[in-house]
């Protein structure tokens, strides 16, 4: 195994509250926890992703980078503009909040043309339409989730062609 935290070090990922990785293209997306941006690598060693989120999930849908349960709020959400990972301010880039069913965001994955996104006790989907709108939020099921993992890190959603697989 390579190192590739380079300049950050080793530490440079929370095993608590970071650790989600996606990817963009060719781009290596992972998150840090709430407490430090996100960090990026085309291959080589990895570099905080300038004017990114604090986050604990990342996902790529619609070719945009969606950051979850950030610094800013454990139940909201970060968008960057479509086609430009590296810019979370102008064009596309958006943010929200979900605030539906009180509690943190416990999980995120894209399915199909969407993104589900997960609580203790509901299920939402979150669609890309663009405009000034730009991310539908929708509620698809309630009274159960994902529940956030032990030690505060993620619980584990798997994405087959069978369908969504959680503990819930």
């Amino acid at each position: 195994a390579t190192n590739r935290t380079g300049a950050l070090g080793a530490s440079a990922v929370s095993s608590t509250t970071g650790g989600h990785a996606c990817q963009y293209g060719d781009i290596t997306i992972i998150t840090r926890g709430t407490s430090a941006s996100l960090i990026s690598s085309s291959g080589g060693n990895f570099a905080a992703l300038a004017g990114s989120p604090s986050a604990r999930f990342v996902v790529v849908q619609s070719n945009a980078v969606v950051a979850f349960n950030t610094s800013a709020n454990a139940d909201a959400w970060v968008a960057s503009d479509v086609g430009d990972y590296t810019n979370w301010t102008t064009g596309e880039a958006a943010s929200g909040r979900i605030l539906e069913n009180n509690g943190p965001v416990t999980g995120a994955i894209p399915w199909g043309n969407d993104i589900i996104v997960f609580k203790a006790d509901a299920i939402f989907r979150m669609t890309y339409v663009g405009g000034t709108i730009k991310w539908q939020i929708q509620k698809i099921w309630n009274g159960f989730g994902l529940p956030l993992g032990g030690g505060d890190g993620g619980s584990a959603v798997c994405a087959t062609d069978a369908g969504l697989f959680f503990a819930g």
